[in-house]
């Protein structure tokens, strides 16, 4: 059986570095930051429909940006897992189509097995 968190996770590793980086409108001094307090609410929410709680960072703004980033699992965050600003805009990561290719592929895995559990 695939384990779909660890497949969030697996993700949320190969776009965090892409977070934060030079094709980031406004964040590039703030790596792993959040775009909107929206998304931490969004977070909230999909993580208490499972019976999950997340405490408030006491951050300013984002109530679960963490000094390391998001302190939700990738699973409760899908939104924010799966984006990129390249991805977003561009349809991909311009110039790295091996990252590219795992990207697809992983999104696909997750969306497969969703798909297959929801059945």
């Amino acid at each position: 059986m695939i384990d779909i968190d660890a497949l969030w996770v697996e993700m949320a590793a190969l776009t965090r570095p892409k977070c934060g980086g030079s094709g980031c409108r406004g964040v590039r001094d703030l790596p792993n930051r959040c775009c909107d307090s929206w998304y931490c609410d969004l977070a909230i929410e999909t993580a208490a429909e499972v019976g999950v709680s997340y405490p408030p960072t006491g951050h300013p703004s984002l109530p679960l940006m963490g000094p390391d980033g998001c302190s939700a699992h990738p699973k409760h965050r899908p939104t924010c897992t799966l984006h990129t600003c390249a991805v977003n805009s561009l349809g991909e990561e311009p110039d790295d189509p091996a990252w590219n290719e795992r990207y697809f592929a992983l999104r696909e895995r997750i969306a497969r097995l969703y798909h297959e559990l929801l059945r």
